[in-house]
């Protein structure tokens, strides 16, 4: 095996491992100053849709891997544009429209 075969060989599994570290770290967002939830929706099955938060409680609504669109509820809400960190199509647009409090939106991670 030549050398530079050999050198691909111990740094191509380094290279996949670092990458991953990253793509998991930009799919983590802080919960500092997060409001307490009291209702929780997403996706089933991880697919695209409306979601539409409840009136009168913190609602965390997770957006799924297609399109959504997302509506807060009138207390103060988390949404996420998609809750999972992968597997998203490059054509996917959210809209995330928040409430009457103060919501926390996070979109998806640009890797």
């Amino acid at each position: 095996m030549s050398v530079l075969r050999r050198a691909g060989a111990l740094i191509a599994p380094a290279l996949l491992a670092a990458l991953a570290d990253r793509a998991a770290a930009l799919a983590m967002a802080s919960h500092e100053g997060w409001p307490q939830i009291g209702h929780h929706r997403g996706h089933p099955n991880n697919e695209s849709g409306v979601l539409r938060g409840l009136k009168r409680v913190h609602n965390e609504l997770l957006g799924g891997d297609g399109n959504d669109t997302i509506w807060a509820g009138n207390t103060g809400d988390v949404i996420w544009g998609d809750s999972h960190p992968g597997g998203q199509p490059s054509s996917q647009r959210d809209f995330l429209h928040g409430g009457l409090g103060s919501d926390w939106a996070v979109g998806k991670p640009r890797l």
